[in-house]
């Protein structure tokens, strides 16, 4: 006989919930365990410029087997290990950096280390000491940074040519290389550059490859002219040959990259497309592995063993109480240096000394000291295509221009770290920047839109992201080419080089008040200001000229000088003016009165943007220093140090101020009293509405607005007031309500006041992990526990419960609860358009207030006292009355 099923209680889905949870979970588990993967304690890794490559030998056959799926990357030359962490290293010449990804995890992990190199060729990790060494041939230094790349400096400056494979020897503190140049040798150096020797500069070429057999004290290389291996004692001793080798076919061969793997040495060969093996006292050599694809050549090689990291140097402990890098150096001394960027010394500080220049494809730092060859500037940020170029001291950013891509971007300075889009200008041409240190503020101007914007900017660290834009200047602009600003003024300055205007113009920092204050000039690519003076290049006049901030004593400085040839950029500091040229691939430097025109650095290409970076540089405050003056998105600085407010482009929703209504009747008269906080936001006027038609208005002055705590109160008195719903509306210069508040008032008793207030905060964060889904359904969970509990409430209570029935004005969409607490309505979502519910009668006090639209979240509307209900026939025209649902 079958039994009747029963119904599924809430008990039951509660423990089917629950164990979905749990199976969710454990497939989670499952899931990342599986992004990982086990390593064979050694192995070969292998460039081979597009993937990098994990080759485990068989102990048997000896043949070589990937060790793990290739990893893709971009022309991947050099290559090294951290085998504690499971970490490569290579150089990449195409990012022109130093990356680094996970041996271990399933997906990529390629991430920057060091960016902002020329031509990287080889990289060792310093395993004891927790760092990485690099050579750069273009550069011709050698190079150390800490494993994250947070701290970075060089470590041999001078006397390299072209320096190419790199070995170190973590425990004794020294580090090995190879030069190529035109006096080819090995060298080796305390790896802090000091205790320099040649240890081989006689019969060899083209030394490529570079390895070290710490057990035995001897270290090998192969030369790519000659054909040989070689090997020594550390000290350069005992030299002999470990054979010279010839291709079976071509009878060339090109070794490129060597390591030492149990007893045998491995070497890349470019003619043989593979790996060449051969014992350490063998002159037989075979090829014993080649790439899976001839386009692509085998570049570095490693010997990886997880056991080599067993050493001590001193380094190892607490970073040998150094602050930001550590040197070892033999016998477990150490030396402490600081980044580059920094001033060393007891304490590593930020050194702002340099002249920043947009190069072709790079930003490039360089000294004060005049020198002409472009190798004593280094990188600051690379891969980029510049143009105008300025600096953010506060935030500790280098920013620019892309005319070509439409962006404005920042990195870190002075390591060129967490390059960030900071602007995209959709189809614009940025092709200057100016920062305004006082308003954290930024300027630029676009040739495309023909306009000059501003964005407001915070951040810190090394990094930055904008918060409001706003076009501040967009008629009469013909081809806009620079902009300076001057924030203690609260003007800033800009060029136009079309050919309608060639002029120079100021205005206010928000773009009020503009005026031309230099004309007739011959293209003016830039603009500066020094010791209240102004400065300009010309382009094709070949000219710099000089006159007062408001145009007038104009005089040329320098003109047809034999260096200046198209000037173009133009940077002052401490009596020198720095400009870019045009014509020549050079920088030129001169005093600010035009005198001693020298030729002060060659670059790569033709420069464009430059800026001075100074500690002296970037100080002082304005209106808008001091919590953005106010405002509550963009704050700009005007003359006779006052300050303006304004909204960013589409964000007026967030701009809003804060209004307060109240009404007041005492004897015969209700008073209106309407108190905005504006936070900054300018408005000029304040409208009065009764049942949306406007039945007065109340100008405000903005030049007298507080700015952010203290509210502003309107007042309008009525001699005689009728039911209906009354507004308080703030209205822009646009004539634009930025802002409204609305209340209905029924017939009132003495001394009888009703408020209600709106208020603009609203913040909504989202945070999303890897376990949310876990998450989601325990909330499912207490949310099914809470229904099953208010249906049995509500089953129990079915028989008695009250019918109230309330009224509501105004209503769109949107949800509101309701309370039984005295004269109080809480809402529980966003509101814009604000309006009041009624209790139904004195002594229910139920309130229901539904279907509202908008934004902003009001705190309660509260009555002074019980009120009674509107009649359904009040002749209120705006109120569209209807009972809601029963106040459960």
């Amino acid at each position: 006989m079958w039994r009747r099923s029963r119904a599924i209680s809430c008990t039951d889905v509660q423990t089917l919930l629950l164990a979905l949870a749990l199976t969710l979970g454990v497939v989670h588990i499952r899931i990342s365990l599986a992004a990982y993967r086990d390593l064979p304690p050694t192995f070969l890794l292998l460039s081979e410029e597009s993937r990098i490559r994990g080759l485990a030998v068989n102990d048997t056959t000896g043949k070589m087997y990937d060790a793990f799926p290739p990893l893709s990357v971009t022309r991947a030359i050099g290559i090294g290990f951290d085998a504690a962490a499971a970490v490569v290293y290579w150089t990449d010449s195409g990012r022109k950096a130093i990356m680094k990804s996970s041996l271990i995890v399933n997906v990529s992990t390629a991430t920057t280390v060091v960016p902002a190199l020329e031509k990287p060729e080889d990289v060792a990790v310093d395993w004891a000491g927790q760092y990485v060494f690099y050579t750069d041939t273009v550069l011709k230094r050698i190079g150390m940074a800490s494993l994250d790349g947070y701290f970075a400096t060089w470590v041999i400056e001078s006397g390299l040519d072209k320096p190419r494979a790199i070995a170190l020897d973590p425990e004794d503190g020294r580090m090995y290389w190879t030069d190529w140049g035109n006096v080819p040798r090995i060298e080796r150096a305390h790896m802090s550059g000091a205790g320099r020797e040649v240890l081989v500069n006689t019969s060899i070429v083209y030394p490529n490859g570079l390895a070290l057999d710490l057990t035995i004290g001897r270290f090998y290389w192969v030369d790519a002219k000659l054909d040989v291996v070689e090997s020594c004692h550390l000290n350069g001793s005992g030299r002999r040959m470990i054979g010279k080798y010839e291709a079976p076919k071509t009878g060339g061969l090109h070794p490129f990259s060597l390591a030492l793997f149990r007893n045998h040495l491995y070497w890349t060969d470019w003619s043989m497309r593979g790996i060449v093996e051969v014992g350490i006292d063998e002159a037989r050599a075979k090829r014993v592995a080649g790439t899976l694809s001839n386009a692509k050549r085998p570049m570095g090689i490693a010997a990886y063993d997880s056991q080599r990291v067993r050493g001590r140097n001193g380094c190892s402990s607490a970073n040998g109480g150094c602050e930001q890098l550590c040197q070892a150096e033999p016998n477990r001394r150490r030396v402490c240096r600081c980044s580059y960027g920094r001033t060393n010394g007891d304490r590593c500080r930020r050194d702002d000394s340099y002249v920043l220049y947009a190069d072709i494809d790079s930003i490039r730092a360089s000294t004060f000291a005049p020198n002409e060859t472009h190798e004593a500037n280094f990188a600051v940020v690379s891969n980029a295509i510049p143009y105008g170029v300025d600096y953010a001291k506060s935030l500790g950013v280098v920013i620019w221009a892309e005319e070509s891509t439409g962006r404005i971007a920042s990195a870190s300075y002075p390591l060129g770290r967490t390059p960030t889009v900071l602007v995209d200008t959709d189809g614009g041409r940025p092709t200057a920047v100016a920062y305004d240190w006082m308003s954290a503020n930024l300027y630029f101007v676009d040739k495309n839109r023909k306009e000059i914007v501003a964005c407001r900017l915070d951040g810190g660290d090394g990094r930055a992201r904008y918060r409001y834009c706003k076009a501040i200047v967009v008629t009469d602009l013909g081809s806009p080419t620079s902009i300076a600003v001057d924030p203690a003024a609260g003007y800033m300055y800009w060029t136009d080089a079309d050919v309608k205007f060639n002029r120079i113009e100021r205005s206010y920092m928000n773009g009020d008040g503009r005026q031309v204050v230099v004309v007739n000039l011959d293209s003016p690519r830039a603009v500066a200001l020094a010791n209240g003076k102004l400065y300009w290049t010309e382009f094709y006049g070949n000219k710099i000229g000089v006159a007062n901030l408001d145009g007038t004593e104009q005089s040329v400085l320098i003109s047809k000088h034999p260096l200046l040839e198209d000037p173009n950029r133009l940077a002052l500091h401490n009596g020198y003016m720095y400009i870019t040229s045009g014509g020549y691939d050079y920088l030129l430097r001169a005093r600010l009165n035009g005198s001693d025109l020298i030729l002060f650095r060659k670059t790569r290409d033709t420069p464009d943007g430059i800026v001075v970076v100074h500690a002296d540089m970037q100080i002082g405050s304005n209106m808008c220093s001091f919590l953005n003056g106010g405002c509550r998105q963009l704050c700009f600085p005007v003359p006779n140090g006052g300050r303006t407010c304004a909204c960013g482009k589409d964000e007026t929703s967030q701009c809003l101020p804060d209004v307060e209504l109240t009404v007041t009747e005492v004897a015969a008269t209700v008073t209106l009293e309407c108190r905005i906080t504006n936070h900054g936001v300018p408005f000029v006027s304040v409208l009065w509405l009764r049942d949306n038609e406007t039945i007065a208005k109340s100008a405000y002055d903005d030049a007298s607005l507080p700015l952010s705590n203290e509210p502003a109160v309107v007042v309008l008195q009525l001699n005689s007031v009728r039911t209906g719903l009354y507004a308080c509306k703030v209205v822009n210069e646009y004539g634009a309500a930025v802002s409204s508040v609305a209340v209905a008032v029924p017939p009132l008793s003495p001394t009888t006041t009703t408020t209600t207030k709106t208020t603009s905060s609203f913040t909504i964060l989202y945070i999303v992990s890897s376990a949310g889904i876990l998450l989601l359904v325990l909330v499912a969970l207490i949310v099914f526990v809470w229904l099953c509990r208010r249906r049995r409430r509500k089953r129990s209570a079915s028989s008695s419960s009250s019918q109230a029935v309330a009224y509501v004005a105004n209503v769109t969409r949107g949800r509101y609860s309701s309370q039984t607490s005295n004269s109080t309505l809480v809402a529980t979502s966003p509101l814009e358009t604000n309006a009041v519910a009624y209790p139904t009668s004195r002594e229910s006090n139920a309130f229901s207030l539904n279907n509202f639209r908008g934004r902003t979240s009001p705190p309660p509307l509260e009555f002074s006292s019980p009120l009674p209900p509107l009649s359904s026939s009040s002749s209120v025209d705006s109120l569209a009355v209807k009972p809601s649902a029963a106040v459960d």
